[in-house]
């Protein structure tokens, strides 16, 4: 099998991300088949120490920073996140390296036997893309013999893939309304879904959560006598403003930390940008804090160089100057908002220019409604996932509340024009869905974790 083969492979297994999610999660989702496909190839699962994180909002940033200061502590890690931007090896990271192609055809002609037979029983409901993946990396972590895996959810956490793992820590950050129509349409219901990966005497770190949603966490916790641990206070300190001249730098972050022998604040350089990634890297620290607690030596030496160096590329990304590039992966309104945010807080520019590409199960009335403040130039393209709106459909929703945009029919075209129009001193913001950020990055000829 050729890895080209391993991916169409992979590639035609059901995908809800791309296709999207249909109704109530009890009516087509569920660990049965997982549990069966890891059965079949021996339960590698079952061996691994995990981090197993859920949440609405920053669950991918806190999984690559808990990553990020457990590989600077000097253990072997494994870190399993969703979606990916270019390549579906990213999903599947050993020491912060996505697998090779030659590790996923293997992968895939170890756990193809085990996909056949599942998808041949009749009681059971065929894998699924995310599955797969799942399993997959339950396998290579296996392997790898990793000191610590590191799960993000996918969806939800009650019923996803990850949820049959065993857990040393977990952590919930930020919940808020997202996917409705699948998880609830309250924070309470939404939250119970998410704290559906606690397990019995296993810690959890909460970030901060409105009281509804805290509460559902909290009663969860009771019932199964997990220790609720509410991440450290944090806050950022020293934002940068990046003029069109100046090379991106971290923001400083101050914590309240009871790490270790000297509790007390903290202050650290934190690679990502935004505001919100005060709340996220609030949850890292308090899962090296509960992991220190547990077995496991954490210095603070090693959150420092973790915080500094992680990686999380398509979310509040520069990639250029000249006029200055900003890749960022928002879909929804929240983090249209956080956007916005960020893009006042550390940028200066003379125009802004938005390229856009939504998805149609999205709010794109209320996305652009964060948007307007800043008074964008919008160019609409097409993301290239079969849930996408055209540019047509997508300019029409858009006009009444951000004018006008100029359609392009794909994101190359996109980026060309804008680039082409701004000027050097100009802001070029590309964002709407991950698949539009991929794209980007494709034209643009960069790799990430390269």
């Amino acid at each position: 099998m050729t890895y080209d083969e391993a991916v169409a492979y992979l590639e035609a297994l059901i995908d809800h991300e791309r296709r999207g999610f249909f109704g109530a999660m009890d009516g087509w989702a569920g660990l049965a088949t997982i549990n069966a496909l890891l059965g079949l190839i021996g339960d590698p699962h079952l061996g691994l120490r995990c981090v197993h994180i859920a949440g609405s909002k920053g669950k991918g940033s806190v999984a690559a920073m808990t990553e990020s200061i457990l590989r600077a502590a000097g253990l072997r890690t494994g870190l399993f996140t969703s979606p990916h931007l270019l390549s579906p090896r990213e999903r599947i990271r050993i020491d912060g390296v996505p697998i090779d192609e030659a590790t996923l055809v293997r992968l895939v002609e170890a756990v193809r036997p085990a996909f056949e037979e599942v998808r041949e029983g009749s009681h059971l409901t065929p894998p699924s893309f995310f599955e797969a993946y799942a399993a997959m990396a339950f396998l290579a972590f296996a392997e790898a013999r990793v000191d610590v895996a590191i799960l993000e959810t996918g969806l939800g956490g009650r019923l996803d893939a990850t949820n049959v793992c065993s857990p040393v820590v977990c952590a919930i950050t930020t919940i808020c309304l997202e996917h409705t129509d699948v998880l609830g349409d309250t924070l309470a219901a939404i939250a119970a879904e998410k704290a559906g990966i606690l397990k019995p005497s296993v810690p959890v770190v909460v970030a901060a959560q409105e009281p509804e949603a805290l509460q559902v966490i909290l009663d969860a916790a009771a019932r199964l006598d997990s220790p609720i641990l509410a991440s450290p206070d944090a806050s950022i300190v020293d934002a940068p403003v990046l003029g069109p001249d100046d090379d991106p730098r971290p923001q400083r972050l101050r914590v309240r930390i009871d790490l270790g022998d000297a509790p007390g604040e903290r202050e650290y350089d934190l690679a990502l940008l935004g505001d919100h990634q005060a709340v996220n890297a609030a949850v890292a620290v308090g899962i090296a804090q509960a992991l220190d607690e547990r077995s496991f030596t954490i210095p603070d030496g090693a959150i420092a160089a973790g915080l500094r160096e992680v990686q999380w590329p398509g979310r509040l990304h520069c990639v250029g100057k000249h006029p200055r590039l900003l890749l960022d992966a928002a879909h929804a309104p929240a983090a249209a908002c956080t956007l916005r945010e960020a893009i006042s807080t550390h940028f200066r520019y003379d125009r802004l220019w938005v390229i856009l590409g939504m998805a149609s199960d999205k709010d794109v009335e209320g996305f652009a409604a964060e948007l307007s403040p800043l008074n964008p130039t919008v160019l609409v393209t097409h993301a290239p996932s079969p849930r996408a709106l055209s540019p047509e459909d997508l300019a029409a929703r858009l006009s009444p509340i951000l004018g006008p945009p100029t359609l392009t029919h794909d994101v190359s075209a996109a980026l060309d024009l804008a680039l082409r129009l701004a000027r050097p001193d100009d802001l070029v913001c590309v964002t709407g869905s991950v698949y539009v950020v991929g794209e980007a990055l494709r034209h643009l000829g960069l790799t990430p974790f390269a």
